[in-house]
């Protein structure tokens, strides 16, 4: 069920954005990319202001540079996935455009794709894919036919299982942005281990070693603390992300849902007629 895009990402959505001009195309992208824009300035001007090479030097566990090394690819993922789920809903919208102003006729199943009536092509996609398998459904053997519940429970847990596929993508970054969280309070644990480690085997004290216990300990409190801030701010602002892209998919569904209850299904009975018009 799931589709891969060929080619590169921001050529993928300049080809798409060239052949439509609906104000809706790529509106989850577009908000995905308004927020790298203002990540990527902040971060440039955390670089500038020396902050980014403070944090290197002061963090002797190197637990602050996984952890954004972390953040950049868990980023890049939701990235893919975000103009993923953007393209599945420019398509969905799109097929519901075709089946409210389309040509006449039914839905059918042929070696080239889902097509209405006998030229109308629908785009290839997970809402295609759905009408394919609702189509299978509803042209069982009597036999096996299911009716009421029965058929409705069918028709929910496929609905379910095109939900559950499409947010598979998304628990990977979940699972990251919350591990990013959990390496921060590991530093926390390290930072303290180093601070309380200056002062273990210390057997007299005087002047000289007491410099060096208080230079052991702030490194280890440097560490602790940078750690733990570095893991909130990356776990926020992944967590911030897919959001965005789990209101995506469940944007994504629903439309879905609306479309096969008003569009598809009463093109699925015994009626040949659709709505009026054609497409362009």
């Amino acid at each position: 069920m799931t589709r891969r895009f060929k080619g590169g990402l921001f050529a993928a959505l300049w080809k798409q954005a060239k052949t439509s001009g609906a104000a809706e195309d790529h509106r989850l992208f577009l908000k995905w990319m308004i927020f790298a824009g203002a990540l990527t300035f902040t971060c440039f001007l955390i670089w500038r202001l020396g902050l980014l090479g403070l944090l290197f030097s002061s963090d002797k566990s190197f637990l602050s540079l996984f952890i954004l090394l972390l953040f950049v690819g868990t980023t890049l993922h939701c990235a893919i996935q975000t103009f993923r789920v953007s393209r599945e809903i420019n398509l969905t919208r799109r097929i519901g455009e075709i089946l409210e102003n389309g040509a006449e006729g039914k839905l059918a199943k042929k070696r080239e794709g889902v097509v209405l009536g006998s030229k109308t092509i629908l785009p290839s996609c997970v809402m295609s894919d759905y009408i394919a398998d609702l189509m299978k459904m509803s042209s069982r053997p009597p036999t096996r036919k299911r009716e009421g519940d029965a058929a409705s429970r069918d028709t929910l847990g496929l609905l379910e299982s095109y939900e559950k596929d499409l947010k598979n993508s998304s628990e990977i970054g979940w699972f990251l942005s919350d591990l990013v969280l959990k390496i921060g309070l590991l530093g926390t644990v390290v930072g303290f281990i180093i601070m309380l480690s200056s002062v273990s085997n210390v057997s007299a004290i005087d002047a000289s070693v007491m410099q060096d216990i208080l230079t052991h300990m702030s490194g280890g409190m440097g560490v602790a603390l940078y750690t733990t801030l570095t893991g909130l701010i990356c776990g926020a602002l992944l967590g911030l992300q897919y959001h965005f892209l789990d209101r995506g998919t469940e944007s994504l569904v629903a439309m879905m849902v609306r479309i096969s209850e008003v569009q598809v299904t009463p093109r699925m009975g015994g009626t040949g007629e659709g709505r009026g018009g054609k497409v362009k």
